[in-house]
């Protein structure tokens, strides 16, 4: 994928000790930002079983009960003022990484260049400073649905806001939850008055 939109995280020194800012000042974010956080349906079924079966997969069911609860909630907004979606994190050591750098504070990624990079009209990416050492496990992806992130060596994340056929060597990290209003979410988003570059507050849920 041609790189042409650099997000200068590093730059800016944004992941520091519980909190991450933009553009190498201080966050003004507002004191109540909005917390209407837009969720998705559950689309969880079903199904009978026996007692036998039930006593079968008792074990089984625990644990990975166990290892889903393990990871934590996310939201994603777009903008101080923009709506907030949930983010259901993958059980996979790449999410677990970004959600702890996320649990010490709060992201504030910063995008500066913003327009007129390759494939603008359904993704939108972010990078991490380089020091930060993400694992990561990349399967081969072809197709990509709105609402996926992926972490894409090196300490990139990329949101896919509408459906794509993609080809390249990603981590699944995540899915929002829901994808309504996303075109319009990352589109409407507007940059901060005297930044100058857009702003996506990450916050992990407890």
């Amino acid at each position: 994928m041609r790189r042409k939109m650099i997000v200068t995280l590093a730059a800016c020194g944004l992941l520091t000790t519980g909190l991450l800012t933009g553009c190498g000042r201080e966050a003004a974010a507002p004191s109540e930002p909005p917390r209407e956080v837009i969720e998705g349906s559950d689309a969880s079924g079903s199904s009978a079983q026996t007692e036998e079966e039930e006593n079968t997969d008792v074990a089984g069911a625990d644990s990975a009960e166990s290892s889903q609860n393990d990871m934590p909630g996310m939201t994603m907004q777009f903008g101080y003022d923009g709506p907030i979606y949930t983010v259901e994190l993958e059980d996979n050591d790449t999410a677990a990484t970004l959600a702890d750098f996320a649990v010490r504070g709060e992201y504030n990624l910063p995008i500066y260049t913003y327009e007129n990079y390759e494939n603008e009209d359904v993704l939108q990416f972010y990078d991490i400073p380089s020091r930060y050492e993400i694992p990561d496990d990349p399967q081969h992806y072809t197709e990509e649905k709105a609402g996926e992130l992926y972490y894409s060596y090196p300490n990139r994340v990329i949101l896919f806001y509408q459906d794509a056929q993609i080809e390249g060597d990603y981590t699944k990290i995540g899915t929002l939850t829901t994808t309504e209003g996303l075109v319009d979410a990352v589109r409407d988003n507007e940059p901060l008055e005297y930044w100058d570059c857009l702003v996506i507050p990450v916050r992990v849920i407890e």
